[in-house]
């Protein structure tokens, strides 16, 4: 119960504009898929990486782990168990954003699923078997929105799925962390 709490504390803080401060979307992806990769690897799922370093966006490190931890593990989680599961992460420059990019070669989902997801409390049929409450992509979604970007999902039922967030770049010079 104390889980689905936190879990409801941090969906209703995630869609406001949290403090000013600076954090590199690569330092904040490359730690998380320090963390992520023991799981990866426990559950049989490759993980491949490209990270443009110095990408500085205008949200705090912390909040740029949660987004990435929450579309790392999602990735991680519905991809195990799959023949050749792999998991591949870009971070790179795009006409003044910041690009993270997760891609599976999980099961994939339906078009219905894929036009709730971002809904609270939502667990695709096939996701119901899993662990989760339905409020990480929600959660990511307001927190992602809250500091000026996008998210968008692709997904084809069987062969996998691709999350891109988009943040605009700080235009500053790189930090090393949260200023």
């Amino acid at each position: 119960m104390s889980e689905l709490v936190d879990a409801l504390l941090r969906f209703c803080r995630a869609g406001t504009l949290s403090e000013r401060a600076l954090g590199e979307l690569d330092t904040a992806v490359a730690t998380i898929l320090l963390e992520q990769s023991q799981a990866a690897a426990a559950a049989g799922v490759a993980l491949e990486r490209t990270l443009e370093p110095g990408l500085a966006v205008l949200c705090p490190v912390t909040l740029l782990q949660s987004i990435s931890q929450n579309l790392l593990s999602n990735a991680v989680k519905y991809t195990a168990g799959r023949p050749e599961a792999k998991v591949t992460v870009r971070v790179v420059r795009e006409k003044g954003h910041a690009l993270l990019e997760v891609a599976d070669n999980g099961p994939g989902m339906s078009e219905q699923s894929r036009a709730a997801l971002f809904t609270p409390f939502f667990r695709a049929p096939d996701a119901r078997r899993l662990p989760g409450y339905g409020l990480g992509l929600a959660t990511t979604k307001r927190l992602v929105e809250a500091h000026g970007g996008s998210i968008e999902v692709k997904s084809v039922l069987g062969a996998g799925t691709q999350v891109t967030v988009r943040l605009p770049l700080a235009g500053l010079a790189p930090v090393t962390a949260a200023a």
